[in-house]
């Protein structure tokens, strides 16, 4: 059993495990009465740890978020990674990843990677978990220090609160070869967040509304790998969830739904922290969620995997004691760089950045997600 850490503000109440670094529930109770948890998760917290095929139920996910080619891969100055993954696929950083393992809790003092001057303003509490990546850990080369940092915050006069997730890294130079220092090592990191918004009066999510601020998607191979160009996304179509602006009216996720779901690569239009690149509301427009990020892209995936087999889900999503999330259950949100980055030029164009982290640098995810209550 892993203690869960509680960071409060007097609306909102994030629940983080040390396990994969992993946010079990996102509690928005409002004077209205509303009292909702934003977050998927299984009934049992050592669930997490238990279910088949890791569901990714808002881990931490990396070194390498999404899909990489596995075996053999070059990047930069001739750095090279070699990936296992099973039908030419490695997934969310390998075997191992940092979903599956118990993350150390580090307070400000003892952090490498955050100060206080990175507390935003009015946070109401925080906590940073550490985890060292081992040199050669799933094939990526030299070893990484990673610190994850989350806050909650006071609500303000047009919201509930803010909760901001930041996470770091940096390698670790000691003992490292200066040829191997040199080349460093790719680092695209996410959280896999899962949302449903309602108050479960049905079993998906098609009912809930969003926005996302791009009109494009990489284009991919028949194993959803990446090519390295650009797909457009046409108003109006299945993925077009952009046309409307962020002013709305936002779409429905069940109008134009695919068949089988939703599971893209969005880039952004525009690389900003100053405006929402998405906005997720729920059915009865009661709780609305506004993402910020400093990532180029979000992956989006309305669980179309979901099935009878998956574990009991927390209570308060189970008002008829049915059992199992549904499929098309969450809307799933990955906030990183685009698919493969380091491979391809025209996404790294578009990320500011080819995710090839060297030595004396420090990486960074930025998510702040407002959360909005209508009575």
């Amino acid at each position: 059993m892993f203690t869960i850490d509680e960071i409060k503000s007097d609306q909102l109440a994030l629940q983080v495990l040390p396990y994969g670094l992993t946010f079990h529930g996102l509690a928005v109770t409002a004077p209205g009465g509303l009292n909702r948890d934003a977050l998927i998760s299984p009934h049992d917290t050592t669930s997490h740890h238990l279910i088949h095929g890791r569901r990714f139920l808002n881990q931490t996910v990396g070194r390498y978020a999404n899909r990489l080619p596995s075996g053999k891969n070059t990047f930069g100055d001739g750095g090279e990674l070699q990936l296992a993954g099973d039908d030419g696929v490695c997934l969310h950083g390998g075997e191992t990843g940092l979903d599956t393992i118990p993350w150390d809790v580090v307070d400000l003092a003892t952090s490498t990677l955050f100060t206080e001057a990175d507390v935003p303003k009015g946070a109401s509490s925080n906590t940073i978990y550490r985890h060292v990546s081992s040199a050669g850990t799933d094939g990526f080369p030299l070893g990484l220090e990673i610190e994850g940092f989350s806050a909650v915050s006071a609500p303000e006069a047009d919201n509930a609160g803010k909760v901001t997730v930041i996470l770091r890294a940096r390698i670790l130079e000691e003992g490292a070869e200066a040829s191997e220092l040199a080349k460093g090592t790719p680092v695209n990191l996410t959280v896999h967040w899962g949302f449903n918004l309602s108050d479960f009066a049905t079993e998906d999510v098609k009912g809930h509304k969003m926005y996302i601020n791009s009109n494009q998607t990489p284009t991919l191979d028949d194993k959803m790998l990446a090519k390295g160009t650009w797909e457009k996304i046409s108003a109006g179509s299945e993925l077009d969830f952009h046309s409307a602006g962020l002013a709305g009216p936002h779409r429905t996720l069940g109008g134009n739904f695919p068949a089988e779901g939703v599971d893209h690569n969005f880039a952004f239009t525009s690389l900003t922290r100053s405006d929402p690149q998405v906005v997720l509301t729920s059915p009865d427009d009661k709780l609305s969620l506004s993402f910020r990020t400093n990532q180029s892209t979000v992956q989006c995936y309305t669980a179309s995997g979901f099935d009878s087999h998956g574990p009991a889900r927390k209570s308060i999503h189970d008002p008829q004691s049915i059992g199992p999330y549904a499929r098309f259950g969450a809307v799933f949100l990955e906030f990183h760089h685009p698919l493969a980055t380091f491979l391809h030029p025209e996404y790294a164009e578009k990320a500011g950045t080819d995710t090839v982290l060297k030595a004396g640098d420090v990486y960074e995810n930025f998510v702040e997600i407002e959360v909005k209550v209508k009575e």
